[in-house]
């Protein structure tokens, strides 16, 4: 073959793996792994499966001041069937200042709803709602009777 020709293919070999090597997500099997990659917003994904279940976080990459990460819950387990079907599958985006998530832990990560929009949140909140809502229900029967007993 010429000369030109070898050097094409050494160019295009190059600039795949170039490509590949820029592009390319690393993949955690830790959760240690996962916050190290956090402080400067590299790259990432993890599985993280116990006994509630299992969710995929990914860290997508810097937007602008933030560092993008999505969560999808994939399996839930001990909810009632309504709620398993609420969370199953759902998802979230959120853009976290970097500040603040390079200091985060895997715990904390899907706590701060502020930064986030997705299914996922709106699943979250309304459970939350929902059990804010029992909690005064019932609370309120013991509020009337002591109003009921000053009157």
């Amino acid at each position: 073959m010429r000369k030109e020709v070898w050097f094409a293919i050494i160019g295009i070999i190059i600039i795949i793996f170039g490509f590949w090597y820029f592009f390319r997500t690393k993949s955690c099997d830790a959760d240690y792994c996962f916050e190290e990659a956090a402080r400067d917003c590299s790259k990432t994904k993890i599985t993280i499966t116990d006994e509630d279940g299992s969710t995929f976080y990914r860290i997508m990459g810097k937007e602008g001041d933030n560092c993008r990460l999505y969560i999808q819950i994939k399996t839930m387990t001990g909810l009632n069937e309504e709620n398993t079907k609420l969370f199953t599958d759902a998802d979230m985006t959120c853009d976290i200042p970097m500040a603040d998530f390079g200091r985060m832990k895997m715990a904390e990560m899907m706590d701060n709803l502020d930064y986030c929009h997705g299914r996922l949140k709106e699943a979250i909140l309304e459970v939350t709602l929902k059990q804010l809502y029992g909690l005064v229900t019932r609370d309120m029967g013991n509020v009337l009777k002591e109003i009921n007993k000053v009157v």
